[in-house]
């Protein structure tokens, strides 16, 4: 069985980053097959972790063939999570410190690169549903914290269309 994690999840399965979440989130997994390999892992583990596939999260176009492979060992699942930059720029639309912080964390096991992060964020925010507003601020705020004020001017979100 084939599941993408998403979210906190894929920020610690595949980068390492210790993620506050309560719940394993997926995208795009069989709900059918996936109920009832969670049902068997309860039973097994006796940990009740919720996981649930997400309908709304939106990801840079072509994310899918970035995707990367984790915990290649497990004999029956394979996992998989977004590319660092992928995460990074869906976790920004959202906009809240929380992430950021997580994402700094990110930042500091896995360099991101900043040309790729501010492309896969604009090229998000072109398909992007709502308004654009915190968003383009998170990742101002982000890369200022990152590579400094002067990386991040030419992101001001004030001079943005």
């Amino acid at each position: 069985m084939r599941v993408v994690v998403i979210g906190g999840s894929a920020l610690a399965l595949g980068y390492g980053v210790a993620a506050a979440t309560s719940d394993v989130d997926t995208y795009e997994s069989r709900n059918d097959l996936l109920d009832e390999a969670a049902r068997v892992a309860r039973q097994v583990t006796g940990l009740s972790i919720p996981i649930a596939n997400s309908g709304i999260a939106q990801f840079p176009p072509g994310y899918d063939d970035r995707l990367v492979r984790v915990l290649p060992d497990l004999a029956h699942l394979e996992l998989w999570v977004l590319d660092a930059h992928d995460l990074a720029a869906s976790k920004l639309l959202r906009g809240n410190e929380h992430d950021r912080q997580q994402l700094r964390t990110l930042h500091e096991m896995a360099p991101l690169d900043r040309a790729t992060l501010v492309e896969r964020f604009h090229a998000l925010l072109a398909v992007f549903v709502g308004n654009p507003t915190e968003p383009r601020w998170a990742l101002f705020h982000f890369v200022d914290e990152v590579w400094g004020e002067i990386a991040a001017l030419d992101l001001d979100p004030r001079s943005s269309g």
